[in-house]
């Protein structure tokens, strides 16, 4: 793998191969900000196959991938001690056509399905407001932005709580970053003990929420619920008009919990693959 040092050497790279390869299959819609933020923190790389161009977000644990190939094409073997993660977004029911036989492709070089997500959309309009009104038992627990004081603690529930290969986490440096504007909501006992955590991000019009989680200790008082309905508000409130979030397609509570709310699948889809060694 060889690093990818701007972003001119990245549209290059994948501009000389659609001129070589006129048809070709790929998992790769990044925008120009999301490269430039993977190379300024030295975590995207690349390789090159017949028939093929990869590119590497190397994380502390696993690396994900994304790709280019073309029609006839098979992927390439990895080597490395590694585990990667393959990741095919489409809209349902607009499957693309060749959708099964390049899965099966990368089946045939060791990838096994992982996890399967669907996007959920709520519309300020749909929000059904007599489930969203909870209240948190005031005498024992806290509802607040994020601080700086819990960034470990917020890090270390998502991480015990969360797939992180799935659902990629930041590092504590971007979360101080995330905690500072203001896009990371928690709940506290009276003691300052970290209950729950969740983190949104708007942007314009449109809201993602992602990594909600409740310590075990704290599990079953609805704290999940009050802190997922209230960064809802809240997003509304800053101005959003939709709100997204990922579920897996067989967390079930969690899907009963967001359709309450007023959500609807959108018909976005996340399949996920794994490879380990």
């Amino acid at each position: 793998m060889m690093k990818i040092e701007s972003f001119c050497q990245y549209s290059h790279l994948i501009k000389e191969f659609q001129k070589k390869y006129r048809k070709s299959d790929t998992n790769c819609f990044f925008m120009a900000k999301e490269i430039d933020e993977y190379i300024g923190k030295e975590k995207l790389s690349y390789a090159e196959s017949e028939g093929g161009l990869y590119f590497f977000i190397v994380e502390e644990e696993y690396t994900r991938l994304y790709f280019f190939l073309e029609k006839n094409a098979l992927p390439f073997k990895i080597i490395q001690e590694k585990t990667y993660i393959l990741d095919f977004v489409y809209r349902y029911p607009r499957i693309p056509a060749n959708l099964d036989e390049l899965l099966d492709k990368w089946r045939s070089v060791g990838y096994k399905d992982y996890h399967l997500y669907q996007r959920m959309a709520l519309r300020q309009a749909d929000l059904n407001e007599n489930y969203m009104r909870s209240n948190l038992l005031k005498e024992k627990f806290s509802y607040q932005i994020g601080n700086l004081d819990l960034a470990k603690e917020i890090l270390e529930l998502w991480k015990s709580g969360l797939d992180e290969r799935s659902t990629p986490l930041p590092d504590e440096m971007e979360l101080s970053a995330k905690i500072k504007h203001g896009e990371v909501f928690c709940i506290t006992t009276d003691t300052g003990e970290l209950c729950a955590a969740i983190q949104f991000l708007i942007n314009g019009a449109k809201c993602l929420l992602q990594h909600l989680a409740v310590s075990e200790t704290f599990k079953r008082k609805g704290l999940g619920k009050f802190l997922f309905t209230h960064a809802i508000n809240t997003a509304f409130e800053k101005g959003a008009k939709v709100c997204n979030l990922w579920v897996d397609v067989e967390n079930t509570p969690a899907i009963n919990l967001y359709r309450k709310c007023g959500y609807k699948e959108d018909g976005m889809v996340s399949k996920q693959f794994i490879y380990k060694r």
